[in-house]
This record gives structure tokens, sequence and C-alpha cells, in this order.
């Protein structure tokens, strides 16, 4: 369980990839990959956002939880060469 909190802290402080926030504009960006799998994330207790927060730092969760309301989900673009099986070292 420990590596899982750590990969997710991992991935979500990656702004290119895992999450972007602009507090400024009240737009949470997200990978892609919790649009693609939206449904699981509904489930599992009311979304992405839910879902991300214990994998964030404090200053983005307390941001979150404060203006979950007010937030637009935006999804970042999704790099598919990570993918790919030329890339796997």
């Amino acid at each position: 369980m420990r590596q899982l909190d750590e990969q997710g802290k991992h991935f979500l402080s990656d702004p290119q990839k895992g999450l972007r926030v602009d507090r400024q504009k009240k737009v949470v960006y997200l990978s892609q990959v919790f649009k693609f799998d939206q449904k699981h994330f509904d489930q599992l207790g009311g979304g992405a956002l839910n879902f991300i927060l214990p994998y964030l730092s404090p200053e983005n969760r307390e941001f979150i939880r404060k203006e979950k309301e007010n937030l637009t989900v935006e999804y970042l673009d999704y790099i598919w060469k990570s993918n790919d099986i030329k890339n796997v070292r």
C-alpha cells in the first residue's frame, strides 16, 4: 500500500502529466486517465477530485476542498508515447 501511495503522489506531482492547479482561474487540470475511467472514479466516492485528495500536497488539498464547488476540471494532453514498447527500458 505504501508503494501505491508513493506512486500516486509522484504521478500527481507532475504538472505535465498528472495534475496542475490554476488557482486564479479555478481550474484543475488532471491526467486524461481520470477522464478515461471517470465512471470508476465516480463509483469510488465522488469522482476524481475526491479520489486524488490523499495524494496531494497540503496546499492543493486544502484549495480543492475549499473551492470544490467553484472549480472546473480540464484534462491534460495524454502522452501516448509513454505506452510505446520502444520506450521501455
